[in-house]
């Protein structure tokens, strides 16, 4: 006798989108900055400096990509105005300021990314409780006909308690 089961592994491809790994990133980048921070202001040797530096041109890639994507759109946006204060401090050679920039911008970058996620499911679950049909009056009789078969003109009978499925 053979069972078989139908298994349902999740796909890799669903859950390691580049949108999940934007996240991450950013969530690792405010994690590695964030300490470095602190340990630059707390205890400062000398190889925190240099991990500064090596932090503060990794972060500024995001950055410098988004920039760069607005100036060939020929759009100005947050990320062009911050990799010029950026550059600024490079050359200046301002590390702190510049990993605290980043820090900003990879939280707001992080805000933005789970903003847009909740919006998304609010949506969707608000669609959920739209209704499938819609009563219309023809002819002096009551049907119950699909959504999408509703055109302008029809009168639409919502009874009390009940959703309504049509607006305009």
């Amino acid at each position: 006798m053979r069972i078989t089961f139908p298994l349902s592994f999740p796909r890799v491809s669903s859950f390691f989108n580049f949108t999940n790994a934007k996240i991450i990133f950013n969530e690792v980048l405010i994690g590695v900055l964030g300490f470095l921070l602190v340990t630059n202001f707390l205890y400062a040797p000398s190889f925190i400096k240099t991990l500064l530096i090596i932090f503060s041109y990794i972060a500024l890639t995001p950055v410098v990509y988004s920039a760069a994507k607005a100036l060939w759109n020929r759009q100005i946006t947050i990320d062009l105005l911050a990799s010029i204060a950026l550059v600024f401090t490079f050359i200046q050679g301002e590390w702190v300021s510049a990993i605290f920039i980043n820090l900003m911008l990879a939280s707001a970058r992080l805000f933005s990314s789970f903003t847009e996620r909740r919006t998304e499911d609010i949506l969707s679950h608000l669609l959920k409780l739209r209704p499938g049909t819609v009563t219309v009056q023809v002819n002096g009789s009551v049907q119950d006909i699909p959504l999408e078969q509703v055109k302008i003109g029809n009168m639409v009978v919502v009874e009390a308690g009940n959703r309504v499925p049509v607006d305009g």
